[in-house]
């Protein structure tokens, strides 16, 4: 049996395997950490891909741009000091961004998330441009 939450921290996770469950994850979770689960194995740490797999873009082939377009997006609700179009932009993007294997980013996404209600906006400013940047190196590779 397995525990799926969005949970990630060690005493909820203790919680769990003492509760009976065999495996933990945490949302957001990639689609090889789902498979693995599935499979009934502990998921294995994902690295950030370097490009979105081709056959991915062939299926969704709009995935990328959209995804920089919400950092972008998120980019400017910092530097209007939008606190809840940050979380909730954050929240969006660390989600999709895990299922297509983007763990640093999903990470990121997940930090700016928890720190926007009460953040330093010139720090969530900071975090919103590096994540734009970390979008734009790793996404536009997919179009080829």
């Amino acid at each position: 049996m397995t525990a799926f939450t969005a949970h990630d921290d060690d005493p909820t996770r203790q919680r769990c395997l003492d509760l009976g469950f065999d495996l933990y994850l945490s949302k957001p979770a990639s689609r090889e950490e789902v498979m693995a689960v599935l499979r009934g194995r502990q998921p294995a740490p994902v690295r950030q891909p370097a490009a979105i797999e081709p056959a991915l873009v062939a299926l969704v082939p709009q995935f990328p741009a959209s995804r920089l377009q919400l950092a972008r997006k998120l980019a400017g609700a910092a530097a209007q000091g939008e606190r809840e179009t940050i979380r909730t932009t954050a929240h969006q993007l660390a989600g999709s961004l895990a299922m297509y294997g983007f763990a640093e980013a999903s990470r990121a996404s997940m930090e700016l998330e928890r720190a926007a209600p009460a953040g330093e906006l010139q720090d969530l400013q900071g975090r919103c441009a590096a994540l734009v940047e970390l979008l734009a190196q790793a996404l536009p590779a997919s179009k080829a």
